[in-house]
Protein backbone atom coordinates (compact mmCIF):
# COMPACT_ATOMS: atom_id res chain seq x y z
CA UNK A 1 0.00 0.00 0.00
CA UNK A 2 1.05 3.63 -0.34
CA UNK A 3 -0.10 6.80 0.08
CA UNK A 4 -3.55 8.37 -0.72
CA UNK A 5 -1.63 9.17 -4.02
CA UNK A 6 -0.07 5.66 -5.04
CA UNK A 7 3.26 6.55 -4.00
CA UNK A 8 5.05 3.76 -2.11
CA UNK A 9 5.79 3.88 1.43
CA UNK A 10 9.44 4.34 2.72
CA UNK A 11 10.63 1.24 4.44
CA UNK A 12 9.80 0.90 8.41
CA UNK A 13 6.07 2.43 8.05
CA UNK A 14 3.20 0.05 8.36
CA UNK A 15 -0.30 0.59 7.12
CA UNK A 16 -3.13 0.59 9.36
CA UNK A 17 -6.69 -0.22 8.50
CA UNK A 18 -9.49 0.18 10.65
CA UNK A 19 -13.01 -0.67 9.59
CA UNK A 20 -15.90 0.92 11.58
CA UNK A 21 -18.53 -1.36 10.60
CA UNK A 22 -20.16 -4.94 10.74
CA UNK A 23 -19.09 -7.04 7.12
CA UNK A 24 -20.70 -10.10 5.98
CA UNK A 25 -18.68 -13.07 4.89
CA UNK A 26 -18.54 -12.17 1.41
CA UNK A 27 -17.14 -8.17 2.92
CA UNK A 28 -14.77 -9.29 5.34
CA UNK A 29 -13.52 -12.08 2.18
CA UNK A 30 -12.89 -9.23 0.10
CA UNK A 31 -11.50 -7.26 2.54
CA UNK A 32 -8.71 -9.33 3.91
CA UNK A 33 -7.64 -10.76 0.28
CA UNK A 34 -6.90 -6.90 -0.42
CA UNK A 35 -5.38 -6.44 2.78
CA UNK A 36 -2.63 -9.86 1.92
CA UNK A 37 -2.55 -8.58 -1.84
CA UNK A 38 -1.85 -5.14 -1.03
CA UNK A 39 1.07 -6.95 1.99
CA UNK A 40 2.27 -9.23 -0.76
CA UNK A 41 1.09 -12.09 1.43
CA UNK A 42 0.11 -15.19 -0.47
CA UNK A 43 -2.75 -16.91 0.11
CA UNK A 44 -5.24 -19.06 -1.46
CA UNK A 45 -9.19 -20.37 -2.17
CA UNK A 46 -9.93 -23.52 -0.53
CA UNK A 47 -12.04 -25.41 -2.14
CA UNK A 48 -15.79 -26.42 -0.90
CA UNK A 49 -15.94 -29.43 1.90
CA UNK A 50 -11.79 -29.31 2.26
CA UNK A 51 -10.51 -28.57 5.45
CA UNK A 52 -6.98 -26.87 5.78
CA UNK A 53 -4.77 -26.38 9.17
CA UNK A 54 -1.38 -25.30 9.50
CA UNK A 55 0.78 -25.52 12.14
CA UNK A 56 4.60 -25.12 13.05
CA UNK A 57 7.06 -26.90 14.04
CA UNK A 58 10.77 -25.82 14.80
CA UNK A 59 11.77 -25.90 12.21
CA UNK A 60 9.25 -26.56 9.73
CA UNK A 61 5.78 -25.69 8.91
CA UNK A 62 2.93 -28.17 8.16
CA UNK A 63 -0.25 -27.94 6.32
CA UNK A 64 -2.86 -30.32 6.67
CA UNK A 65 -5.62 -30.93 4.25
CA UNK A 66 -8.08 -32.72 4.54
CA UNK A 67 -10.67 -33.55 1.40
CA UNK A 68 -14.62 -34.38 3.33
CA UNK A 69 -16.14 -34.29 -0.09
CA UNK A 70 -17.38 -37.95 -2.26
CA UNK A 71 -15.08 -36.40 -5.33
CA UNK A 72 -11.57 -35.32 -6.07
CA UNK A 73 -10.38 -32.07 -5.52
CA UNK A 74 -7.33 -29.71 -6.50
CA UNK A 75 -6.31 -27.44 -3.97
CA UNK A 76 -3.93 -24.19 -5.99
CA UNK A 77 -1.95 -21.56 -4.45
CA UNK A 78 0.19 -23.87 -2.04
CA UNK A 79 3.80 -22.77 -0.53
CA UNK A 80 6.45 -23.95 -2.52
CA UNK A 81 9.18 -26.43 -1.58
CA UNK A 82 6.86 -28.50 0.10
CA UNK A 83 6.80 -32.48 0.90
CA UNK A 84 3.59 -34.57 0.95
CA UNK A 85 4.49 -36.55 4.31
CA UNK A 86 1.67 -38.65 3.47
CA UNK A 87 3.59 -40.22 -0.19
CA UNK A 88 7.14 -38.76 0.04
CA UNK A 89 6.50 -36.22 -3.23
CA UNK A 90 7.02 -33.01 -3.52
CA UNK A 91 3.37 -31.54 -3.65
CA UNK A 92 4.30 -28.26 -6.27
CA UNK A 93 2.21 -25.35 -5.82
CA UNK A 94 -1.51 -27.24 -6.13
CA UNK A 95 -2.09 -31.00 -5.12
CA UNK A 96 -5.31 -33.26 -5.67
CA UNK A 97 -6.90 -34.96 -2.61
CA UNK A 98 -8.82 -38.07 -3.89
CA UNK A 99 -11.96 -38.56 -2.39
CA UNK A 100 -12.01 -38.71 1.40
CA UNK A 101 -8.35 -38.20 0.70
CA UNK A 102 -5.85 -36.55 2.90
CA UNK A 103 -2.41 -34.69 2.47
CA UNK A 104 0.66 -33.46 5.18
CA UNK A 105 2.67 -31.10 3.49
CA UNK A 106 6.06 -30.15 5.24
CA UNK A 107 7.85 -27.12 4.11
CA UNK A 108 11.24 -26.19 6.17
CA UNK A 109 10.56 -22.38 7.45
CA UNK A 110 12.49 -19.25 5.94
CA UNK A 111 15.60 -18.31 8.07
CA UNK A 112 16.74 -14.53 8.20
CA UNK A 113 19.04 -15.26 5.35
CA UNK A 114 16.08 -16.23 2.79
CA UNK A 115 13.50 -14.23 4.13
CA UNK A 116 12.42 -10.81 2.08
CA UNK A 117 10.48 -9.49 4.53
CA UNK A 118 12.73 -8.90 7.51
CA UNK A 119 16.27 -7.11 7.46
CA UNK A 120 16.90 -6.70 11.43
CA UNK A 121 17.57 -10.97 11.70
CA UNK A 122 13.95 -11.72 13.07
CA UNK A 123 12.08 -14.90 11.79
CA UNK A 124 8.59 -13.93 11.67
CA UNK A 125 6.24 -17.08 12.19
CA UNK A 126 2.59 -16.12 11.64
CA UNK A 127 0.26 -18.13 13.89
CA UNK A 128 3.11 -18.50 16.65
CA UNK A 129 1.31 -19.33 19.60
CA UNK A 130 -2.01 -20.62 18.53
CA UNK A 131 -0.18 -22.46 15.99
CA UNK A 132 -2.49 -22.10 13.34
CA UNK A 133 -2.78 -19.70 10.08
CA UNK A 134 -4.91 -19.03 6.98
CA UNK A 135 -3.45 -20.25 3.10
Amino acid sequence: MGDRFGHPKPPGQRDRLYVGCGLNSRGLDTLLGDCLDAACVTHGEIPRGVQAVRRFGADAEYLFLLNHNAELVTVGQLPPAAVDLLTGRPSGTEIELPARGAAVLRRPLRTEADSPLRTDGAVDRPGTGTGEGRI
